[in-house]
């Protein structure tokens, strides 16, 4: 049946229900045909339109629609401009979409506070994350438990266990404490920030926690290498009756592997689709690929890989490759690089582990023409970093720095440490290798000997 003569709330639906599946084009050729037959657009159109623009490819349309709602004056509507928020931070234009949010000011509502903070999120920016929260605090506005797992999201993200814990007492004063979808974002953010005391005496607060919360302390465990905790409630989950998903059996498929339970790993992975109804993913296989590989069956895993009914991503081989440097197997250790270089040509982690296994095998022949290749495909090792929060403040550290402000007493608090690590009986070859190194580079004192 084909309307004659579709009303406003009749475009509007077709649009929304057009946009939903985020076809911009066609949303935005549906919107052309509508001024063509004279309707004038209200907010909830252009709204509707907006949320077609989900990507970086359909930025130009999203551009378009904002000239537009300029035009007609609906910027003054505040979900019209929440919606444009959210348009730039989808389209990874996150600058754009903090200048609306300051243009809003005042007149920012919840919705606005809780698009602003999720860009944060999306675009990794903790820190004007928490400085936004803590603006909007000082509001008019409650945060609700979607702010609150957005700003747990980036606690998480961060490793902020400090502005965790103060954001769990907040929880609990606001009494949101009894909302399972808070209580399973601060377990996430207690297990990602390495605070299993915490994690656990959370999950001995709720009555009847659910499955997610059951997950990710299962997890939380399997990851910090308290494995046979991980198993042990995982068998008081099934005791129990709460049926797993597929990041319970992540988390104890991890807790297999590094305890070495080969056969009960590949019994559950076997089981799982008939048992659990749960379907296999790259997630599981990839868990299976380490289970074999840490017991040194590397020729068993690359079969595994081989007959997966899905193309094996770059995880998959990575594990695959990092057993091998471990076992010292240059054959597998090479194919499993060569797939990876097919996914990924630019992947200057894996060709650095395989180095290292041709120099652990003595091919120092090997060494030297995979450098070489390093330099003629301009591949340039990621510097590893960690950071750390002091005082609400975030500091990051990178591998072998020679930038940080901080730089001589780092390295001289590094001196330190490693003089009474020797002076306690421990060397090993990495150790003196590394001290040469930074001897070489200049960053120890030239005073400083290992001798």
């Amino acid at each position: 049946m084909r309307l004659e003569s579709p009303d406003l709330a009749s475009w509007n639906a077709i649009i929304a229900g057009v946009a939903s599946h985020s076809n911009a084009n066609e949303a935005m050729s549906l919107f052309s045909e509508m001024r063509d037959r004279e309707l004038i657009p209200d907010g909830l159109i252009v709204r509707s339109l907006l949320c077609a623009c989900t990507s970086p490819l359909t930025l130009y349309q999203g551009m378009q629609i904002r000239s537009y709602i300029i035009k007609m004056g609906f910027d003054s509507d505040v979900p019209v401009c929440n919606a444009i928020l959210t348009m730039y931070a989808k389209c990874s234009v996150f600058c754009n979409a903090l200048l609306v949010f300051k243009e809003l000011g005042k007149n920012a509502d919840l919705v606005s506070w809780n698009s602003i903070l999720a860009a944060c999120l999306q675009h990794n920016e903790a820190g004007e994350l928490f400085r936004l929260f803590d603006l909007m605090l000082a509001s008019q506005t409650k945060p609700d438990h979607i702010t609150f797992n957005d700003v747990m999201g980036a606690c998480a993200e961060m490793a902020s266990l400090e502005m965790g814990t103060q954001l769990h007492c907040y929880i609990m004063k606001t009494g949101l404490a009894l909302d399972v979808f808070v209580m399973n974002g601060l377990m996430d953010m207690y297990v990602k920030c390495g605070s299993l005391g915490s994690g656990r005496e959370l999950f001995s607060f709720m009555e009847d926690p659910d499955v997610v919360l059951w997950s990710s302390s299962i997890v939380g465990y399997a990851q910090f290498g308290c494995r046979e905790e991980a198993l042990k409630l995982f068998r008081r989950m099934r005791s129990l009756g709460v049926r797993p998903n597929h990041l319970t059996l992540v988390g104890v498929l991890t807790a297999c592997s590094h305890v070495g339970l080969v056969e009960e790993g590949l019994q559950l992975y076997r089981i799982m689709e008939n048992e659990y109804g749960i379907i296999r993913t790259r997630e599981h296989c990839s868990c299976v690929v380490d289970l074999l590989a840490r017991a040194g069956c590397v020729h068993e895993a690359e079969d595994f890989i081989n007959q997966m009914t899905f193309d094996a991503d770059v995880v998959v081989w990575k594990s695959l490759l990092a057993s091998c440097k471990t076992l010292g197997n240059v054959d597998v250790g090479k194919r499993a690089l060569e797939n990876i270089l097919k996914i990924d040509p630019t992947n200057s982690a894996a060709l650095v582990l395989l180095c290292n296994i041709y120099a652990s095998s003595g091919k120092w022949e090997e060494v030297a023409r995979l450098r070489g290749s390093l330099k003629e495909r301009s591949v340039r090792k990621v510097p590893g970093q960690s950071w750390m929060e002091i005082q609400r403040k975030i500091n990051v550290f990178f591998a072998e720095d020679g930038m940080h402000p901080e730089r001589d007493k780092i390295y001289t608090i590094l001196e330190e440490l490693w003089l009474q690590m020797l002076d306690e009986g421990y060397v090993s070859i990495q150790m003196l290798a590394s001290t040469e190194q930074l001897q070489w580079s200049n960053k120890f004192p030239p005073h400083y000997s290992t001798k």
